[in-house]
């Protein structure tokens, strides 16, 4: 049975002449795209079968041909789009938190605000304790902002039928993470300026790049490698880009065990 790709109807269906066309649900339907989907089946199946006699262990393969949920035509195209350039711009987005986070300790080094501040009886865990309550409320409302726009401006699937749970750790880990990597890096730096340009070329690079592989290179249903998911960035990303391509290609998480990559 043809599934509403939400392309089909909308172009091919009123540019290819001189084939078969059927009505299947109330549209029309191309009698090769049912053909490609038939082939397509019985590719994976047959491919299937073979990978679990020979070596054990089932091959899972992503078509180029690919049939998304069943919604109305122009609402299922749209959203593709939408999570394809989601997968790419949204880490970024909750990432520029970073340096703002790293400007501000470098430059509380630099003017020698945290020797004063000792000289005056602070303790050195005081100081990190506040750090780290600052940033994190910092983070909690920019991620509550962000989420909201995307459920009641937005109104995209990935915003609205994702489970909440995972969307609250996610945040909340990306947060701490954060957090922990702006520590851990002004160790390194004694200049605010230069500290302020490599926070944006680490927030945006490290994104822009683990977006590249997550889309190109180790896209759903591949495995991410280990080392990969060690890197906080890479690791945010990628759960981040499994969310929206399974709203894209099947239905958005509801458990936090769906997730099996």
């Amino acid at each position: 049975m043809h599934r509403n790709n939400g392309i089909t109807n909308l172009i091919e269906s009123h540019q290819i002449r001189n084939v078969s066309i059927w009505q299947a649900g109330g549209q029309d339907v191309i009698t090769p795209y049912g053909m490609l989907r038939l082939q397509d089946l019985v590719t994976r199946a047959y491919a299937y079968l073979v990978s679990s006699n020979t070596t054990g262990a089932p091959l899972n393969y992503q078509s180029g041909f690919l049939f998304t949920r069943d919604t109305a035509s122009t609402i299922g195209f749209v959203d593709n789009i939408i999570n394809t350039i989601s997968a790419l711009i949204f880490p970024i987005a909750l990432s520029l938190l970073f340096p703002v986070m790293l400007y501000g300790l470098v430059l509380e080094k630099e003017e020698r605000l945290v020797q004063m501040m000792k000289m005056n009886g602070m303790k050195i865990s005081n100081y990190w304790l506040v750090y780290f309550i600052f940033n994190f409320i910092l983070c909690t409302i920019t991620n509550i902002v962000f989420f909201l726009l995307g459920a009641f401006v937005l109104k995209t699937q990935f915003f609205l039928n994702t489970t909440p749970i995972l969307l609250i750790i996610v945040a909340v880990g990306w947060s701490i993470s954060q957090i922990g990597l702006a520590a851990f890096f002004q160790t390194f730096l004694s200049k605010s300026r230069s500290a302020n340009i490599i926070g944006y070329v680490i927030a945006i690079w490290t994104m822009l790049i683990s977006s590249t592989l997550c889309v190109g290179v180790y896209q759903t249903p591949s495995q991410f490698p280990g080392w990969l998911r060690a890197i906080p960035p890479c690791a945010f990303n990628r759960i981040f880009y499994l969310m929206l391509a399974n709203c894209s290609d099947q239905d958005c998480y509801n458990y936090i065990s769906e997730i099996n990559d």
